[in-house]
């Protein structure tokens, strides 16, 4: 892509999802989070950590990083059957409680 042409880029990541699976590299930088559950969801969270830091990486090799505007989304709480934790919201996924409707801005 041409640095000095503007795009828009919408990525759609569903890393931090069900099924609750992770490359092995992340769940090894987990090591310390005893619970197999939760280690699993904080793996998905280095993955997607590491993908965003990439496309990051790519644009300031491009020199493109400057002129970016970044915006992360999400749609709901975490899944408390997945490893997800909403403390101190009360419910998650699914559920009309704060955890599952507020997300983090």
């Amino acid at each position: 892509h041409d640095p000095s042409v503007p795009f828009f880029a919408y990525l759609a990541w569903d890393n931090v999802h069900d099924p609750c699976e992770a490359p092995q590299w992340a769940i090894d930088a987990n090591s310390e989070v005893q619970n197999g559950q939760r280690r699993n969801f904080t793996a998905m969270v280095t993955a997607l950590d590491a993908s965003v830091g990439g496309v990051i990486d790519a644009l300031k090799r491009k020199g493109m990083w400057n002129n970016t505007i970044l915006i992360v989304a999400t749609d709901n709480g975490g899944n408390l059957g997945g490893g997800g934790n909403n403390f101190p919201l009360r419910g998650g996924k699914h559920s009309i409680w704060e955890g599952g409707t507020r997300v983090t801005a």
